[in-house]
């Protein structure tokens, strides 16, 4: 069904789309007066509440593409009205990710929160095998990761290579991350099918900061990787060596 464009008018309102477009003086009485008529509602004044001022306007449901778009965009506004009409809040794309994966790959914490309340499944995975937890902890977006964590978001997951969140925080160098899933009770050994640890992955990319961290939570220096690798043979960077040795990691 074609959207009308009374619901396009006020999804644009909402979505701050039309908010400064033109002149301000050239508009004449008439627009205004027609836009006020068509979306009434649209058009009052927003509050720190995303959902607050939510139109009821009328369409078919909203499309995938329409919410993933707001989602990406952290269009708070726009996800609710579109969730309002009937869009599915654990809708999933064509590589399986929802929209939840979506607005926490972006670290838009407002759209996450929203989409937690409005009921999605913190822990669906994408064709992959990722979660959300997986991606924010990929990006660093610490205050997406503790509404995931709260959430309930399972920090042990693993994708398709039996990877974690931790695994991702640490290849990546996120500190702010590692911390937090480590006070959540991520597992720090965890290997992956490969056999390595977030240690190795933090180790192979030259990321100190987080090897220290995980050295002081006790990661193991000496276990191997399936080929026989410890941290120590991944390391790159003197610092990163040398804060191995010193845990007494041996060659």
């Amino acid at each position: 069904m074609t959207v009308s464009i009374i619901r396009w008018a006020a999804i644009l309102l909402l979505s701050g789309l039309l908010a400064g477009c033109g002149d301000e003086d050239a508009q004449t009485d008439s627009d205004a007066a027609s836009t006020d008529n068509h979306v009434d509602a649209a058009s009052q004044e927003m509050s720190d509440d995303p959902c607050d001022a939510v139109a009821t306007v009328t369409g078919n449901g909203g499309g995938e593409t329409d919410i993933f778009l707001a989602s990406g965009d952290g269009n708070a506004h726009l996800v609710c009205v579109l969730l309002a009409e009937g869009a599915d809040v654990n809708i999933r794309g064509g590589d399986g990710a929802t929209i939840l994966y979506t607005a926490s790959e972006y670290g838009h914490n407002n759209v996450v929160s929203l989409l937690l309340d409005a009921g999605a499944d913190v822990n669906f995975q994408d064709a992959y095998g990722w979660t959300a937890l997986h991606v924010a902890s990929m990006f660093g977006h610490e205050t997406v990761i503790e509404a995931l964590l709260a959430a309930g978001a399972e920090f042990n997951s693993r994708d398709e290579n039996d990877r974690t969140a931790l695994h991702r925080a640490s290849l990546n160098g996120h500190l702010d991350a590692v911390e937090l899933l480590l006070a959540a009770g991520a597992e720090i050994d965890i290997q992956a099918d490969d056999g390595t640890t977030p240690l190795h992955d933090a180790a192979s990319n030259g990321q100190a900061d987080i090897v220290a961290a995980l050295l002081a939570a006790g990661a193991d220096v000496a276990l191997a990787s399936n080929d026989g690798r410890t941290a120590l043979n991944f390391a790159m960077g003197e610092a990163v060596k040398q804060l191995l040795q010193d845990a007494g990691a041996v060659e």
